[in-house]
């Protein structure tokens, strides 16, 4: 075992190093291994760890390790859950839903599935949704339903696809300006006379796109009502979400923390744009607190009066272009200080769909080397930061206390730059945005046993196998795709099969440039053929 790696297991609880030995062997699926995990969970379990109930209750739910047993499964899943273990709590549900282990009982599965989705699991969420749709447990409630498929339809797959956003009146709006636009046009008198088209034609076009989209909307809600008139609906068993089997990512490493440890106890102020220095000076409170500078005139000058304070728990430096390298000196002064975030934010606009990251000039490897002595950081994001390179990047290797880093938009930082990975053993969350970053980013990964979350902010193109790199790591659990604009739903999909113990997300602008290079090309087909048809009539 390296030094990283010795440091890193000092750092866990008996119980979970118990858990981190058996979610490694459990991946590599084969029997063998499987009763060595099993045999981790059990001991973990007996040392009260909800996971470690958790993970039991999997085994004999799946029979793995042990013989299948469902009533055991719920026994330990109903323990787990009682300590708050999300998972738990909602694997609980779906076995009351279907009366699997324990009693068939709607209501209670309904109530499980409430109190797991208000710990944000997507899954307990859509169940929750499809008990309101179909009346089980609860009242049957359309517009609750829906609400609830709106609120996850980004992020959750199959909601997606019960969301009915559409109305009679987009339908019939649809559908009349389409066949003004068609007969305003005038199509009809072109098409009887030899008349050249002229720009008519582009308009009757759009109209008949129009009313085709108003005729798909009208039917679709057409073929909604006649099921609602016949009662005819789908079977709510074949669509209820299935039970997971991987350890949370949340409640893993949640642990007692006393108030000046714990976020949600600090103080948080946002800095006004015209406050001057008494005015902040008197603001700053005696207990922990964190403070966001964004898109204000914050100087060195107002940094000043945050030298050495004890208190200071979390700085937000996004879009502050007066803040100089004394300004991130003054501020690695503060001991206690956890959470840093500089750069720009991200912009948006009506005529280009993708999030915009302006560059922040001002942040360079100077800088870095200043963070680098700030120990107790746990918290850094560094957006846009267009001049830091390699160099720099290798200095955050001192971060030994670092969980969370975000390097998006540092366009000078290549797959080597990432190496600082290797020494950071209890980062937890990621986030990686460059068109410099390719596969071989991941493979620094290998020593991080804690992470269990990974962004990718719009990379190049990654080979599939660079991401078998994480299926090593016992603890990861999700893999953000949502902004890969250069990533294919094919290339998507097989990632799933690679990691198949992970929750692996894309969203509506995934491959979003593969699909404007095929829009393009059929529209400059469509523009080259009309235009043929123009000369040749």
């Amino acid at each position: 075992m390296s030094m990283k790696k010795t440091y890193q297991a000092q750092k866990f609880s008996e119980a979970q190093q118990l858990i981190v030995k058996g979610l490694r062997i459990w991946r590599q699926n084969d029997p063998e291994n499987d009763r060595a995990a099993f045999g981790f969970f059990s001991r973990a379990a007996e040392l009260n760890d909800a996971v470690g109930q958790y993970m039991l209750g999997v085994c004999y739910d799946t029979g793995r390790g042990t013989m299948e047993n469902i009533h055991e499964a719920c026994r330990w899943y109903a323990l787990a859950s009682e300590q708050g273990l999300r998972e738990a709590t909602y694997n609980l549900g779906v076995c009351s839903f279907y009366g699997e282990g324990t009693a068939q009982d709607f209501m209670r599965a309904a109530d499980l599935f409430c109190e797991a989705a208000g710990k944000g699991l997507l899954e307990a969420t859509y169940n929750y949704a499809l008990c309101f749709e179909f009346g089980l447990g609860v009242d049957e409630s359309e517009r609750l339903s829906q609400s609830l498929y709106t609120s996850i339809a980004n992020e959750y797959e199959p909601a997606m696809s019960r969301v009915r956003d559409s109305s009679w009146g987009t339908a019939i709006t649809l559908m009349t300006i389409g066949s003004l636009l068609i007969h305003m046009s005038g199509v009809g008198d072109l098409i009887r006379t030899t008349n050249q088209p002229s720009f008519s034609l582009f308009w009757a076009g759009i109209g008949a796109v129009l009313l085709w989209g108003g005729l798909q909307t009208l039917g679709g809600l057409l073929w909604h009502s006649y099921r609602s008139a016949f009662k005819i609906k789908d079977d709510p068993s074949l669509l209820l979400a299935k039970r997971l089997n991987n350890v949370s990512d949340l409640d893993f490493f949640a642990a007692t923390t006393t108030d000046a440890d714990n976020p949600a106890k600090w103080t948080w102020l946002v800095a006004s744009p015209d406050a001057t220095k008494r005015e902040f000076l008197s603001a700053l409170p005696d207990t922990p607190f964190g403070i966001d500078f964004s898109d204000t005139k914050v100087d060195d000058n107002m940094l000043m009066c945050l030298c050495g304070n004890t208190n200071l728990r979390a700085v937000s430096l996004l879009n502050c272009g007066r803040v100089s390298r004394k300004g991130i000196a003054l501020l690695a002064t503060c001991p206690e200080l956890r959470s840093l975030v500089l750069g720009s934010k991200p912009k948006t606009t009506i005529l280009y769909p993708l999030p915009i990251l302006p560059k922040y000039r001002y942040a360079t490897d100077e800088w870095l080397r200043i963070i680098a002595g700030m120990k107790q950081l746990e918290n850094l994001q560094l957006i846009g930061c267009s001049e830091i390179t390699n160099e720099g990047v290798a200095q955050l290797e001192a971060l030994e206390q670092l969980q969370m880093l975000g390097l998006t938009g540092c366009d000078k930082v290549d797959d080597e730059g990432l190496r600082c990975l290797r020494g950071m053993v209890r980062l937890q969350n990621l986030e990686l945005g460059s068109k410099n970053f390719h596969g071989t980013a991941l493979s620094h990964l290998r020593d991080a046993v804690q992470l269990q979350s990974l962004t990718l902010f719009n990379p190049s193109r990654m080979d599939d196998r660079a991401f078998l790199e994480l299926a090593e790591l016992p603890l990861f659990r999700n893999l953000l795709l949502d902004t890969c604009y250069r990533m294919s739903p094919r290339q998507v999909a097989r990632v799933k099969k690679l990691l198949p113990y992970c929750e692996v997300s894309s969203g509506p602008l995934t491959g979003y440039f593969l699909r404007q290079r095929l829009y393009y090309s059929v529209l400059i087909a469509v523009i080259v053929l009309v235009i043929f048809l123009i000369i040749s009539a």
